[in-house]
């Protein structure tokens, strides 16, 4: 009987657990680009190359861009960025791409996708 009853206490905890593990995986990161979207501090990006997570979400590919980021002030740098790219778009981030970003005050190695930018980067 008391093994009973302690296995209905874990198995709660258990998808408790799990419920805040998959949030942490899917949609932490979403909550992320959207505050640096808002908060951001505006520069444009160069996509360098373009990979593969190898995690799929709604049928759209994770896609790591690796890109060349240029402030709005400060000297350019490298990060990595990792976002979800519905297959539509993917030719539109191939290298070579530019792109409208917003730079995180905090962290400047993280950015999030504004646009596709059609201007060209003066270097």
């Amino acid at each position: 009987m008391k093994n009973i009853n302690l296995a209905f206490l874990i198995a709660p905890l258990i998808f408790i657990l799990a419920l805040g593990m998959m949030w942490i995986f899917f949609l932490q990161g979403d909550f992320e680009q959207d505050q640096i979207l808002k908060s951001g501090v505006p520069g444009r990006a160069t996509v360098l190359d373009i990979g593969t997570t190898g995690v799929i979400v709604n049928d759209q590919p994770k896609a790591r861009l690796f890109l060349k980021v240029y402030p709005a002030s400060g000297e350019a740098y490298k990060t990595t960025l990792e976002m979800v790219i519905s297959p539509v778009y993917l030719p539109q981030f191939q290298p070579g791409a530019k792109l409208i970003i917003k730079i995180d005050q905090k962290n400047k190695q993280k950015v999030a996708v504004e646009a596709i930018d059609r201007k060209p980067i003066e270097e």
